[in-house]
């Protein structure tokens, strides 16, 4: 467990890619959040994009081995495999393709690292005191993975993972740009039609002065859920602009943080309806007996 950012202690989570070949770690993403797909992103960011050290291993993967978690089956996943030009596959139960290397792999890091850090909880006990912080525990997992876990000979290869990487002859496949990757992974895109005053996506308005010459046009746009105040537009792949929010420009509202509110909205409303509706019904008249009648003809 680490101190959280309310001073509680707390327990991240890992989300970590494997080559499959090497059993090196070209990336991972260490947090508080929940599994997700924008962690998934975070974390292939990391695994694609070149490194600053000697951490060596990076690559668009030409496969991507998961299990069928809803975080690893979702839209935005489908889209970045579709955009990276990977395939993502998903191993069904008692099927270890890919999966057990993984699993291995956190085992290691279980018993090789996090075993001796302060703070160490075990399956079971909750009751330790968190001593590190969540950037203190990244800078020592990323120290061991480097300087220890991809030099150190592999039980299964006999070979170091970053040796086993290197020597293999192929050149990774890259990305143009680190803009370019982020725009990839870290977006969402969907489909949209350009109206007079802008694009209308999740209840708030987009405008820029280049979308005027394409009103009644479908574009597609790409959006950071982590973040709504800005749109990116396309038209034929070609970005037309990044089309800002102006009611919520300078402020970070995520998609999740839109829908909570949204549904709040909603059960307000409807709890004001029942009340309006209990109050109408009191006042309503009750019915009357229905008087007996007879008809009566005339002699």
């Amino acid at each position: 467990v680490v101190m959280g950012p309310n001073k509680k202690p707390v327990k991240p989570w890992l989300t970590a890619v494997v080559d499959d070949y090497s059993r090196a770690v070209p990336g991972y993403y260490l947090g508080f959040e929940p599994p997700s797909s924008i962690r998934i992103a975070l974390a292939l960011r990391q695994a694609i994009w070149r490194k600053e050290d000697t951490w060596s291993i990076c690559g668009i993967p030409d496969k991507f081995y998961s299990d069928c978690g809803s975080d690893f089956t979702s839209n935005h996943i489908d889209q970045v495999s579709i955009d990276l030009n990977f395939e993502p596959i998903q191993t069904q139960p008692g099927e270890p393709d890919g999966k057990g290397k993984c699993e291995r792999f956190f085992l290691t890091v279980k018993e090789m690292l996090i075993s001796t850090l302060p703070g160490y909880a075990p399956d079971g006990h909750g009751d330790v005191q968190a001593v590190l912080t969540l950037q203190q525990l990244e800078t020592r997992f990323r120290a061991w993975l480097v300087n220890n876990y991809l030099v150190n000979v592999h039980s299964e290869t006999n070979m170091s993972p970053k040796e086993r990487w290197e020597n293999f002859p192929f050149v990774p496949r890259l990305p143009d740009s680190i803009d370019q990757l982020d725009l990839l992974l870290m977006t969402v895109a969907t489909t949209r039609r350009v109206r007079r005053d802008g694009i209308r996506f999740c209840g708030y308005r987009y405008y820029d002065v280049a979308l005027s010459g394409y009103v009644t046009d479908d574009v597609t746009i790409r959006y950071d859920p982590r973040d709504l105040a800005q749109i990116h537009v396309f038209a034929n792949d070609t970005l037309i602009c990044r089309a800002p929010c102006f009611e919520i420009s300078g402020k970070s509202i995520s998609l999740k943080e839109t829908m909570q509110a949204r549904n709040h909205e909603a059960k307000v409303q409807r709890k004001l309806l029942e009340e309006l509706l209990a109050v109408a019904d009191s006042y309503a008249p009750k019915e009357l007996p229905v008087e007996e009648s007879a008809t009566v003809t005339s002699p």
